[in-house]
């Protein structure tokens, strides 16, 4: 072989191992936390029909996740309001120890009621849900011990409207953190 080598290519090629070196250093760990948790949900609700009403009505649990300020989550909201009823909108907002920080339709204290998010809006005479998911990205106020919780909610302006929340159409909310948004 050419450059003074003396051998066989394959001889060459395994003189080019050499020992095992030293672990590098950790890196910066990820917006998604040190357990990175990017994604949770309701899971499937089947408990029964939920009645919306002129104050924000809960749908499912909180949901919680590891996150960081700039972080960008999503909420994928799948559910069926029953057509009977008022005009239903549905709103995302953060919470901290039992209350409601940032709502998303506006992300600040305030919700863009009775609106909430303009595509979560359902009138009435429509059997169907939210179609789309929202998205809100992290302020330092949401965040507790690196974690930031997220309430669903739906609101009337008058009367009542029904959630199904049954085995044929059960609700479920994903919330996923995207991480921070790259320039």
């Amino acid at each position: 072989m050419s450059h003074g080598f003396s051998g066989t290519e394959v001889e060459w090629l395994a003189s080019l191992v050499g020992p095992q070196g030293p672990p590098g250093e950790s890196g910066e760990p990820g917006s998604g936390g040190a357990a990175g948790i990017r994604m949770v949900d309701t899971g499937f609700i089947t408990s029964g029909p939920v009645t919306v009403t002129t104050t924000f009505t809960q749908l499912g649990t909180d949901l919680t996740l590891n996150a960081a300020v700039g972080d960008v989550l999503e909420v994928i909201p799948d559910l069926m309001a029953h057509t009977d009823g008022s005009d239903v909108q549905f709103e995302a907002a953060t919470n901290v120890a039992g209350t409601d920080t940032n709502y998303w339709s506006t992300g600040d204290g305030t919700s863009r009621a009775p609106g909430g998010i303009s595509s979560w809006y359902v009138p009435t005479g429509n059997y169907s849900g939210p179609r789309a998911s929202a998205h809100y990205t992290v302020k330092a106020g949401d965040l507790v011990n690196g974690q930031v919780t997220v309430r669903f909610y739906g609101h009337v302006t008058g009367g009542t409207r029904t959630v199904l929340n049954s085995a044929v159409c059960p609700t479920r909310i994903t919330l996923i953190n995207r991480g921070p948004i790259i320039p």
